[in-house]
């Protein structure tokens, strides 16, 4: 089964998240400055957590005991990955799917995969076309010229 983000995050997933940060962020009183210096390891942790349940709940999978938990494999590829590996990338998991799997299941996720891989880079591709046309009308904090003062 294929999933969209926006199935997964939608407004609940953020409630949920948000939920977990303030406790998270309020959960020490000993040591704070070693606590916050900690929260990003925490919070990804968190965040990892809750996605893969409200994946499993996307999947109707419902979970009473721990033992039963499927495997359940999500792999997030984007960004400069895409733009210089994609094709690394796209061989190295179909390898995985049909040492998985056989015969047309196998094929079709590997032609799913290509298809995500492909809009990704299209995607990608978009993405920094817009950030250089926001360099170039100094629009963006990520790009400056050595002439410039942003004070």
């Amino acid at each position: 089964m294929l999933l969209n983000t926006d199935d997964v995050f939608d407004e609940e997933f953020y409630r949920t998240v948000e939920a977990e940060f303030s406790e998270t962020l309020r959960s020490s009183s000993d040591f704070l400055f070693s606590h916050f210096m900690n929260l990003p390891v925490s919070i990804e942790e968190s965040v990892r957590d809750i996605a893969m349940t409200f994946i499993l709940d996307r999947l109707g999978v419902q979970v009473d005991n721990e033992d039963e938990i499927p495997s359940v494999v999500v792999y997030v590829v984007s960004g400069g990955a895409l733009t210089s590996h994609a094709q690394n990338i796209l061989d190295g998991l179909k390898e995985l799917i049909h040492s998985s799997f056989q015969g047309p299941v196998s094929d079709r996720w590997g032609e799913t995969i290509a298809d995500l891989v492909e809009r990704e880079t299209v995607i990608m591709q978009k993405v920094n076309e817009q950030q250089m046309a926001d360099a170039l009308k100094s629009d963006s904090p990520d790009y400056f010229t050595l002439w410039e003062s942003r004070n």
